[in-house]
């Protein structure tokens, strides 16, 4: 019977672990605040359900978060380090299915999106400050939300996370608009 995880509060100045071995994770807010997070699930991940801000639907201010899901990675809003306060958000997601993040990468943040099948959709810009994103594999990134479910190969790539085998990275092209702030990722 497949088991989910719920976790409906704002998380600041957190460190938290949090694996389901049989479903998916849900966290209600946002993670904020150098919060430190690790999310393993053999589901989907989703952060950023509840509330109507999109204040309250992030991952900000000097957080650090590792997921890795079996299915797909969902945030409701975006990943942003605080460029103004200097402190920079880093942000680690491996997903079987998909990656979905509705708003920016921005505020120098340092994030790693990687994807087995599927895309990887990012609803706005990816820049501002510092920001550095790496992606794989090459031509996975999209400009808009994925709407439609995406056909896997879920039992490899299942075993890969529950193996913790690192994915095969390949050498990136990165769009010409973004070259100075995507960079080729040579290892993962």
């Amino acid at each position: 019977m497949p088991f989910s995880s719920h976790w409906s509060a704002r998380r600041d100045n957190s460190t938290v672990t949090m694996v389901s071995e049989r479903g998916s994770i849900t966290i209600g807010g946002k993670i904020d605040h150098d919060s430190r997070v690790t999310l393993s699930a053999l589901g989907n991940i989703r952060i950023g359900e509840a509330g109507n801000d999109g204040g309250a639907r992030k991952i900000d201010g000097n957080s650090i978060v590792t997921a890795s899901a079996g299915g797909t990675i969902w945030l409701a809003n975006k990943i942003d380090g605080g460029s103004v306060s200097g402190e920079h958000s880093v942000v680690d997601f491996q997903a079987c299915r998909g990656i979905v993040i509705g708003d920016k990468i921005d505020g120098g943040s340092q994030v790693r999106l990687a994807v087995h099948t599927g895309t990887i959709s990012i609803g706005d810009k990816i820049g501002g400050g510092s920001t550095r994103m790496q992606y794989w594999p090459a031509g996975s990134i999209t400009r808009h939300p994925v709407t439609r479910q995406v056909a896997t190969r879920r039992r490899s790539c299942q075993r890969r996370i529950q193996t913790n085998q690192p994915a095969r990275v390949a050498r990136l092209a990165a769009p010409a608009a973004a070259r100075s702030r995507v960079s080729s990722v040579s290892s993962w």
